[in-house]
């Protein structure tokens, strides 16, 4: 553990947190080092005792987001209701997608993060798709596309101007089979 400004400590889990948010609010380009120790109560050697690097914090944020998110959407199975009440609570509850403000700003690099960012919409793709049969000539995956666009539209929505009626609605028309 890493002392904390005015006593305390802070550990990697705090780090991830505040990244987090940060990365969220911010975006990952936007966010310094100096930015994520101040708002852990840390010098930026207490964040380098934990993270090599801002990439490797990123990984750690992603790798929390497909434990926290991902990984209770796979375990609703191919329960398309239960995918859609679960997505739409945990992106109104976080304020955001980190993964999708990240992506935002890292679509034209080929590197660590795109690559990261691409396994967790492809893994949340097929999980979704899963849940979805054919229909009206789209195969299960191009529907959960569809769906996971309108969703992060929703969310963007959301950010911006404090409504969350359009991700409820996304939820609604996923857990009714009209996606």
């Amino acid at each position: 553990m890493s002392s904390v400004r005015g006593g305390g400590t802070a550990g990697p889990a705090l780090i991830l947190e505040r990244s987090c948010d940060l990365f969220r609010d911010r975006g990952y380009a936007d966010t310094s080092m100096a930015d994520i120790a101040a708002a852990c109560g840390l010098t930026k050697a207490g964040i380098y005792h934990h993270f090599a690097s801002k990439e490797a914090i990123l990984e750690g944020v992603l790798n929390q987001l497909d434990r926290d998110f991902l990984g209770p959407l796979a375990d609703l199975g191919r329960d398309p209701g239960a995918m859609a009440a679960f997505t739409v609570s945990f992106f109104e509850h976080s304020g955001g997608c980190v993964a999708a403000q990240t992506a935002m700003e890292t679509a034209r690099r080929a590197d660590g993060p795109r690559r990261r960012l691409e396994a967790f919409f492809l893994r949340w793709r097929d999980l979704v798709a899963a849940a979805l049969p054919a229909a009206a000539g789209q195969t299960p995956a191009t529907r959960a596309e569809d769906w996971i666009a309108r969703v992060e539209g929703a969310v963007l929505w959301l950010k911006f101007f404090g409504d969350p009626g359009p991700l409820r609605r996304a939820g609604e028309a996923l857990a009714g089979g009209k996606v």
